[in-house]
């Protein structure tokens, strides 16, 4: 009877830590999004967001359940975009073209941003009439921020165009800032 029992405890001990073992990662994970939307301070957030990078390719289908929450805290998908970009960036591609579709401009600047973190050249004419047909200020925005990491005589002309013609000065301050980092105007 005590053999049995001491057998039973040590069972249980090991079914214990194995399932530690196995929620490690996802509880990781919501706590480090737990600090993330509470925390103040930049390095601090950089720091965190490392930490979810780090433990990427461990939570994939958690990323993308938090990608995909539009009710989701920005930073937390934010966050969930760049960590899935490490893990798997053709999926993350899928997903940000999915978002690209959408009639929300504060999501659709998220998708812009991110297919521009990616490097992602398959939503380019996408974002080139974005650029300059959307109403949004804000996505205007993001498609000189995508448009900055595709370097072309197009995406040139289209930043030149922005910087000058653009009703917002958001806009057009960024289409300048983003010529000047390509080296394509001088810098001051």
């Amino acid at each position: 009877m005590r053999t049995a029992r001491v057998g039973l405890i040590a069972l249980m001990m090991i079914a214990c830590a194995v399932s530690a073992w196995i929620l490690r990662y996802p509880a990781e994970y919501y706590f480090y999004l737990w600090q993330l939307n509470r925390t103040e301070h930049g390095s601090d957030i950089l720091d965190l967001n490392e930490k979810i990078e780090a433990i990427a390719p461990h939570i994939v289908p958690l990323l993308v359940r938090t990608y995909v929450n539009v009710d989701a805290p920005p930073r937390s998908r934010n966050a969930a975009a760049l960590a899935l970009i490490r893990a798997d960036r053709a999926r993350a591609e899928d997903l940000f073209l999915k978002f690209l579709q959408t009639e929300n401009p504060k999501i659709l600047v998220y998708a812009v941003w991110n297919l521009g973190t990616l490097g992602s050249v398959r939503p380019y004419r996408t974002i080139v009439t974005l650029a300059s047909t959307s109403k949004d200020e804000e996505v205007r925005w993001a498609a000189v921020q995508y448009l900055g990491h595709i370097k072309s005589d197009e995406s040139i002309a289209v930043l030149r165009q922005l910087s000058e013609n653009d009703k917002s000065t958001m806009v057009r301050d960024a289409a300048t800032y983003t010529l000047k980092r390509l080296g394509v105007l001088p810098s001051q």
